[in-house]
């Protein structure tokens, strides 16, 4: 409001000023105005800031201050079109490389089991980077039983963004770090994991649930680690992955991508699920094994639905209770057996 009121009463915008005193316009229009003069290109002519304010003062009087803004953005071409594409140009070179040098990512515990982001995107690195989270941000097709995906953009942005990092991890197009590939490494007692009760603890110190653990365990890099009284690591294996390349290949082959009746998510940007659950001892064979996507993963972990492989060797899903009482078998579309022929 200082600033504004500088400009306006000791700055070179008098005509702004007068307007906002006469109430044709609001203090916003007049903060988009003083803001888009004061961005004017430096090697812009002397007589370019008047007209560019008179130029905004007229749009100000239709449009709201969210039109303003992209309007004056553009200004300098509109008043000046001789120059101004020019001058903007490289206007906009000079504020892409220094915002490029201010790119910044910053997560902050913040209590509650939370991080919040903060930072800065230049604009090309945020379309980048938009790019690739809208397609994954997408809401999800309605589940069998009509519901739709009633997460806000703001959530689906997040998971976008944590789906995005999984299938980077899991397709280890990653360059490596001290010589590996990226890993998350989990220590955590067998019994509480099979017995599903305590936490585990990331390397980095952080504790999981036992119920997190398990998901993650089922298409994860397990590494043996014997530890001591105190829990220092004594001796540790190399690891093992616990769906070998050919058997993941043929789930992939048998399922065609995530097997939830509503999903389409395609094999490469899918985990292999064990049915009867790794912690509790189910073999990793292809009997046991179903793809799931990440979302689905966590349906098949947490909300009561179960997986498994019907008497013609396909998976299908079965429904908890409270969304069908009888507990009918679901399959997906590329599943559902071919129509008996008809004879005449």
């Amino acid at each position: 409001m200082v600033n504004l009121a500088k400009a306006v009463v000791e700055g070179d915008l008098a005509a702004t000023g007068q307007a906002l005193a006469e109430g044709r316009i609001s203090a916003e229009h007049a903060r988009v105005i003083a803001r888009s003069v004061a961005e004017l290109s430096d090697g812009a002519e002397p007589w370019v800031p008047g007209a560019a304010e008179r130029a905004l003062l007229d749009q100000a009087e239709q449009y709201d201050p969210q039109v303003l803004g992209k309007i004056g953005r553009r200004i300098l071409g509109v008043v000046d079109p001789e120059r101004g594409d020019e001058l903007l140009g490289k206007q906009l070179e000079r504020q892409d490389r220094a915002a490029e040098q201010d790119r910044q990512l910053h997560a902050i515990p913040w209590g509650q089991r939370r991080v919040r982001i903060t930072g800065w995107f230049d604009t090309e690195g945020w379309e980048t980077v938009r790019a690739a989270l809208d397609p994954l941000a997408a809401p999800r097709p309605a589940d069998p039983d009509g519901q739709p995906d009633l997460r806000s953009y703001a959530r689906r942005q997040a998971d976008a963004l944590v789906e995005l990092a999984e299938r980077s991890l899991r397709t280890g197009d990653l360059p490596t770090q001290g010589g590996e590939r990226p890993t998350l490494v989990l220590t955590m007692p067998y019994a509480k994991l099979a017995e599903q009760v305590g936490t585990g603890v990331l390397d980095t110190g952080e504790h999981l649930p036992a119920a997190t653990a398990r998901r993650m365990a089922c298409d994860a890099r397990i590494i043996p680690a014997v530890l001591g009284t105190e829990s220092q690591p004594l001796d540790i294996g190399r690891a093992a992955r616990t769906i070998s390349g050919p058997l993941r290949r043929a789930v992939a082959l048998r399922d065609g991508g995530c097997t939830f009746p509503t999903c389409d998510i395609p094999p490469q940007w899918c985990v292999v699920h064990h049915l009867v659950f790794w912690a509790d001892g189910g073999p990793t064979t292809l009997s046991n094994s179903a793809l799931v996507c990440p979302a689905h993963h966590n349906t098949a972990h947490h909300t009561g639905w179960q997986v498994r492989i019907a008497e013609d060797g396909l998976p299908e899903w079965i429904p908890p209770a409270h969304i069908d009482p009888q507990q009918r078998p679901r399959r997906h579309h590329r599943h559902k057996p071919s129509p008996t022929p008809q004879t005449e």
